[in-house]
């Protein structure tokens, strides 16, 4: 499976995170998963909203615009020839609290220039049996201030 590191196309294998990342170190970081359906992507523009506001929430710098993770995604869908996917955006970084320093008061500062690490990737569309769809699926929706 061919995923986008850091601004390159890589093989999953091949992928690393720096074991420092904010997200493995604190547990920050943001995500936004999305249906792929026949190479489109219904919804995008409100998943990229609701990322954006994400990462503005947990200040962390995006390093992408709307166009480029849309081709990203949609290069994603080509090199993996996955039509029928779910394409995942994960984003950590910048702006993710540091350890205090010396002088101050023990409050963690922000680190507003640090890297951001930024992983997309795909996975198969889930194919549920007969049974399953017919039990249905509990869904639990909650709202957060932005």
């Amino acid at each position: 499976m061919i995923v986008f590191l850091n601004g390159e196309f890589v093989s999953s294998a091949r992928a690393v995170v720096p074991a420092d990342d904010p997200a493995f170190t604190h547990g920050e970081g943001i995500y936004e998963t999305v249906l792929i359906r026949k190479g489109r992507l219904p919804f995008w523009e409100d998943h990229w909203s609701r990322l954006c506001a994400s990462a503005d929430a947990l200040e962390i710098r995006m390093p992408l615009t709307f166009a480029q993770a849309t081709d990203v995604l949609r290069e994603l869908v080509r090199r993996n020839d996955l039509p029928d996917a779910v394409g995942r955006i994960q984003l950590s970084g910048s702006g993710l609290p540091t350890s205090g320093g010396p002088g101050s008061n023990g409050r963690r500062e922000r680190a507003l220039h640090a890297p951001v690490t930024l992983l997309a990737r795909l996975t198969l569309l889930p194919v549920y049996t007969a049974e399953e769809i017919l039990r249905g699926w509990k869904i639990v929706l909650s709202r957060l201030p932005y």
